[in-house]
């Protein structure tokens, strides 16, 4: 083996050279400058001559020496010639770098790669540089992503090899390549995950929708969320999805269908391929049709009943209420005491027991306050939430509002609503508060008598 000085001018790098990145060499520089270069580089020839006409070189080991010793100022470096062919070549370089250099397992990828390339097995690959076969395997996957990839995400190179090989698995799909390329170390297995299972499901969708359509029947589009898609005149009879028990049992879609009872309409099956979800429909037998028309037709009635009645004792409740509090300003205090005292005991067992004896609904403070704002004539300010139920508020009541008053309020806020007039069990409390008001000398209307006999009840038909 002859080493020979050459002209470092004759040199040129080696473009297959595995180690893409030659890294900082200001020490090595510094070494060979003071004690010159102990190991000979080796170089094969390129067949091509420089403009002076000499015989120029490709360094197949040495490419750090060499790149040392042009900072160095050398002229010439040692060097051994050996003939290689291209994959030869190839075969060296990444033998000597995976023995005294750390090689990204990008860049040994697609080291491996060009040896293939070149003509080589697996089996030879792995043999020359004392790998296993499933080790050179993984790696000429990892160098099928693409450069579009690869340049995605600025520290993508420095990715591991199982993150390589499961961005590797998604070959073919970009979109799927580039997410996960750029998604972080902390979502990268959620981020598999997911597109690992939509890949399943496509392939799932792609195998069904193709027996479907060997089979003669097509599968139209679903239109708008397939979980509230119907067909008129028809009811669904088959949902299939990729996510549900399609895969785990092993049924088609063909088979679903041909098992269904009483048949399917060949022209309604659907699908959806974003939610892999099959649909198919049955037509519903006429007499069916018109049981249903005439179930919605008479559930319409009702609804126009029940929102008739609700209008209604919606406007008969304004009137009574501000007919009620009219007459409680100008002769709530003006019947004699007796009276008002007999009035507060009636008011007050039924505010503490009700008219059954388990209790009275006590509507919420801050409406009752409001209520007795309106009786009163007094102005309360509302508190820092924009409720009247606020301490001074509270304060002022609990010192200068008598018990009749306080009393009257809290049922004329109960009367002002909807269950006060509209309750199954009739308008029980409603009137014992009118029979308390008849003590003090109010005398309902015909149409409140009507009411509190349950005229602006809804019936039981329209409650169904």
């Amino acid at each position: 083996m002859q080493i020979t000085d050459m002209p470092i001018d004759q040199l040129v790098e080696n473009p297959d050279n595995p180690r893409k990145q030659i890294g900082d060499v200001t020490d090595l520089a510094a070494s060979i400058r003071e004690q010159g270069i102990k190991q000979p580089l080796t170089v094969t020839s390129t067949g091509n001559m420089d403009i002076d006409g000499r015989e120029t070189y490709r360094i197949v080991i040495g490419h750090r020496r060499y790149t040392a010793a042009k900072q160095a100022g050398l002229t010439t470096v040692p060097v051994i010639i050996e003939d290689m062919t291209r994959r030869q070549e190839r075969e060296v370089m990444l033998v000597e770098n995976c023995q005294r250099s750390d090689l990204t397992p990008l860049e040994e990828a697609d080291a491996y790669q060009g040896i293939l390339d070149l003509g080589a097995s697996v089996e030879d690959a792995a043999r020359k540089t004392g790998r296993s076969m499933q080790f050179v395997r993984d790696r000429v996957k990892i160098a099928s992503i693409p450069a579009s990839v690869r340049t995605h995400d600025e520290h993508f190179s420095q990715s591991s090899v199982a993150r390589l090989l499961a961005i590797a698995e998604f070959q073919g799909d970009s979109q799927a390549q580039n997410l996960l390329a750029e998604t972080d170390d902390h979502d990268f297995s959620y981020e598999l995950r997911r597109l690992r299972r939509k890949r399943d499901e496509d392939k799932w969708w792609d195998r069904e929708e193709a027996e479907l359509t060997k089979a003669g029947i097509t599968v139209k589009p679903i239109t708008g969320a397939y979980w509230e898609f119907g067909v008129d005149g028809h009811e669904r009879v088959m949902m299939m999805t990729a996510s549900i028990d399609t895969q785990r049992e092993a049924v088609s879609a063909i088979d679903r269908l041909n098992g269904i009872d009483g048949g399917y309409d060949t022209e309604a099956v659907y699908g959806d391929r974003e939610h892999h979800v099959f649909l198919a429909f049955q037509h519903i037998p006429q007499d069916q049709l018109d049981k249903e028309q005439a179930i919605k037709d008479e559930e319409k009635l009702r609804n126009a009943r029940k929102t008739a009645r609700t209008k209604a004792r919606h406007e008969f409740m304004h009137a009574a209420t501000d007919t009620r509090r009219a007459w409680l300003q100008q002769n709530l205090h003006a019947t004699p005491s007796a009276k008002q005292t007999e009035a507060v005991l009636q008011l007050a067992r039924l505010t503490l027991l009700g008219t059954t004896g388990y209790g009275f609904h006590t509507p919420h403070m801050d409406s009752v306050v409001k209520t007795l704002a309106a009786i009163t004539g007094h102005e309360y300010k509302p508190g820092e939430w924009g409720q009247y139920d606020s301490l001074e508020n509270l304060a002022y009541i609990r010192e200068s509002v008598s018990t009749l008053d306080w009393l009257i309020a809290l049922m004329e806020t109960v009367a002002d609503t909807d269950s006060a007039w509209d309750s199954e069990s009739g308008c029980e409390d409603t009137k014992a508060y009118y029979a308390a008001l008849a003590v003090l000398g109010y005398q309902p209307s015909s149409e409140e008598t009507a009411a509190l006999n349950g005229a602006h009840a809804l019936t039981k038909e329209d409650r169904k």
